[in-house]
């Protein structure tokens, strides 16, 4: 069994949703950069097979939501 924490920057994209309701669109496309932190484990069955999970956390922006 492996485990594996990263920690870095990432740059965060989210792609806006053109509907507009009383003259506001509803979401917005933005991007920023933010801290990530990611954790997970590897776990071999055999030779062939292996099994991966991992939890990713990349906080959201207040000053874009």
């Amino acid at each position: 069994m492996q485990v594996h924490t990263e920690a870095g920057l990432s740059v965060v994209t989210r792609s806006g949703i053109i509907i507009i309701i009383n003259n506001k669109t509803v979401v917005k496309e933005i991007n920023y950069a933010a801290f990530f932190l990611e954790s997970g484990i590897n776990y071999r069955l055999n030779n062939k097979w292996m099994l991966h999970t991992s939890f990713s956390y990349v906080p959201g922006s207040k000053k874009l939501n």
